[in-house]
C-alpha cells in the first residue's frame, strides 16, 4: 500500500515538472521540498538560486539557499532530478558528487567567487554575504533534495567534508512522509538540565484541558536554546518578523548591557507551548527538567535579541532572568489554541495583529478575490495566501479523477499564481513607489508593507478592478525580469 501511495507522490511530482512551463524541474523539486521544509519549522525563509559551473576544474552547484542572520546559520540546498518516468533509486557516488559540488560552492564563496561571476547572476549576492559572514557562521547545512530513493542505509557522516558541516538527505521516501504528516513537533526535545542554572517554574492555571506554567529561564539558557535550535522553536511563531528592529528590541538590547538585573521586571517575557513537560523538585522548590515539542509563540523578537546581544556584544547574561509563560498543550488542540495565544500574548512589539499574516483580514479579501474573478478566457490567477496552498490543491485532485486534475491545471497554470510575499513586492515598487524596500528582501518587505496595510496607509476598495490591477503589476514584474535576466547589455536585477 505504502509503495503505492509513494509511487502516486512520484507521478503527481513528475506532472508537476512537466505542466510547469516557467519552472525547470529541478526549481519545482526544490520549491516543492523547500516548501515542506519551512512549514516543518527545520529552515527559515529560502530563496531559490540556481548556479551550477566549472572552476578552476572544480563543480559547483546549488538550487537555493535559506540564510539566518540571527544564528549565523546558513543552509545550501542542492537538488537532483529523476528524469525517468519511474521511481528510481541513488546511490552513494552520486551523493558525494553533490556533496562535493555543494561545497565547491561554499568553499569558493569564502575566497573570491564573486569576483568570477556576473554581478546580474542571482547567485552574487549570496556570494557576497558568504564572504562576509564566513567568520559568524556557525553552523554550515547541506540539503540532498531528490525525487530518487535512497534505499541503502548511508552514513551522511561519510560524505566529503571540507570544512564543519551537517548533511541532510531528503529522497522521495523521506519527503512523501513529511507531505503527509503535521508539524512534527516532538523532536524537539529540550533538556534543561543540560543547563547550569536550574529554570524554576511555579504552577499558575490548570483547568481539564489546559495546564499553565510560570516560568523564571535564565538569560544565558534561552540564548543557548535558541543557538542549538535556531527558529525551530519558532515555528508557530511569526517567523517573517523575527529580524525586525525598531525601538523595542534597542530597548532589550539596552537593558541586557546597563541593567541586566532588571530585565525581568522591563520585559513582558515570552510564551511558549509544550507538547509535555517535565517538572521535578528540590528543596528551593520546582524546576523543569525537559521540554517535549517546545515553541515560542510569543517572544521570538525578545529570544532572538537576547542571543544576539550576548553573542555580538559578549554581553555576560548571568544576571539575566527571562519571565516565561509555558502552556501545555495536547496535539489536537495545537489548531485551535496556539493561534489565540499568540494573537492575544503578541502585544509587546508594534506591529501586533498584523503580523499573523496569513489570516490577517486583507489576505483573507484578496484571497476572495482570486477564488471570484476570472479573465477574459475564464481561467483565475491563484493567491497563494498560505505557503504551498498552491502544491496542495494540486494534489488533493488525485481524489477527484485525471480529468478534475486537469481542469484544475488549465483553470490555474503555474504561471498564474503568486504568493503574498510576491504581491508585496509588486505593490510596494508600483503602488508605494518604494523598490528600495523590496530591494532588502521579502522578508523585510513584507514586514514594511503590512505596517502600512495595518496603519491605513493602504486603502484599496475590494473589487475585480483591484485584483486585476495587481495582476497586470504582478505580469509587468516578472515580464520585466524575463527581459533584465536574458538582456547581456541591460544592467539590473530582481527585488
Amino acid at each position: 500500500m505504502k509503495d503505492t501511495e509513494i509511487k502516486n507522490f512520484f507521478y503527481r511530482l513528475q506532472n508537476e515538472k512537466s505542466d510547469n512551463n516557467d519552472e525547470t524541474p529541478g526549481q519545482v523539486i526544490t520549491k516543492t521540498y523547500a516548501d515542506i521544509l519551512y512549514d516543518k519549522g527545520l529552515i527559515v525563509d529560502y530563496e531559490l538560486c540556481y548556479f551550477e559551473k566549472e572552476i578552476n576544474g572544480k563543480e559547483l552547484k546549488l538550487n537555493g539557499f535559506s540564510l539566518d542572520e540571527n544564528t549565523s546559520k546558513l543552509d545550501i540546498f542542492i537538488t537532483h532530478v529523476n528524469q525517468e518516468n519511474e521511481v528510481k533509486s541513488i546511490g552513494v557516488s552520486e551523493l558525494s558528487k553533490l556533496a562535493e559540488q555543494s561545497l565547491n560552492f561554499f568553499t569558493s564563496s569564502l575566497k573570491d567567487l564573486s569576483s568570477k561571476i556576473n554581478k546580474k547572476e542571482e547567485i552574487y549576492d549570496l556570494t557576497k554575504q558568504i564572504s562576509k559572514l564566513k567568520n559568524p557562521i556557525q553552523n554550515l547545512r547541506i540539503f540532498i533534495l531528490t525525487d530518487y530513493i535512497c534505499e541503502k542505509k548511508i552514513s551522511l557522516s561519510d560524505l566529503p567534508k571540507k570544512v564543519e558541516c551537517e548533511f541532510h538527505l531528503y529522497d522521495l521516501n523521506k519527503i512523501y512522509e513529511m507531505s503527509i504528516g503535521g508539524a512534527d513537533l516532538s523532536n524537539i526535545l529540550i533538556n534543561f538540565e543540560d543547563f547550569t542554572d536550574k529554570t524554576r517554574c511555579m504552577l499558575a492555571h490548570k483547568t481539564r484541558e489546559i495546564t499553565s506554567y510560570m516560568a523564571f529561564i535564565p538569560g544565558e539558557t534561552l540564548a543557548n536554546i535558541y543557538n542549538s535550535w535556531g527558529q525551530r522553536i519558532l515555528n508557530l511563531n511569526v517567523r517573517s518578523f523575527l529580524q525586525l528592529s525598531g525601538k523595542i528590541n534597542k530597548g532589550l538590547r539596552e537593558t541586557l548591557i546597563k541593567n541586566p538585573d532588571r530585565f525581568f521586571s522591563y520585559n513582558n517575557g515570552i510564551s511558549a507551548v509544550v507538547e509535555d513537560l517535565e517538572i521535578s523538585s528540590d528543596s528551593e522548590g520546582e524546576f523543569i527538567k525537559e521540554a517535549k515539542g517546545f515553541q515560542i509563540v510569543n517572544g521570538g523578537q525578545t529570544t532572538a535579541t537576547i542571543s544576539r546581544t550576548h553573542k555580538v556584544d559578549g554581553i555576560d547574561l548571568k544576571k539575566v532572568i527571562v519571565p516565561a509563560k509555558i502552556t501545555i498543550v495536547s496535539k489536537e488542540q495545537f489548531t485551535e489554541v496556539v493561534p489565540n495565544i499568540s494573537v492575544y500574548a503578541n502585544t509587546q512589539n508594534s506591529v501586533k495583529t498584523a503580523d499573523f499574516s496569513s489570516n490577517h483580514e486583507f489576505h483573507k479579501k484578496f484571497k476572495k478575490l482570486s477564488e471570484t474573478t476570472t479573465t477574459s478566457n475564464g481561467k483565475k490567477w491563484f493567491y497563494e495566501r498560505m505557503r504551498g496552498e498552491y502544491q496542495l490543491q494540486k494534489m488533493k485532485q488525485k481524489d477527484l479523477g485525471k480529468d478534475k486534475k486537469s481542469s484544475f491545471n488549465e483553470l490555474s497554470p503555474p504561471h498564474m499564481k503568486f504568493s503574498k510575499e510576491e504581491l508585496a513586492k509588486y505593490l510596494m515598487c508600483w503602488d508605494f513607489r518604494e523598490p528600495y524596500i523590496s530591494n532588502r528582501g521579502a522578508q523585510k518587505n513584507f514586514v514594511q508593507f503590512m505596517r502600512y496595510v495595518n496603519g491605513r496607509k493602504f486603502k484599496p476598495v475590494y473589487d475585480s478592478d483591484f485584483f486585476k490591477s495587481c495582476v497586470s503589476k504582478a505580469m509587468i514584474f516578472d515580464k520585466t525580469y524575463k527581459i533584465i535576466k536574458s538582456n547581456k547589455v541591460i544592467a539590473g536585477y530582481r527585488f
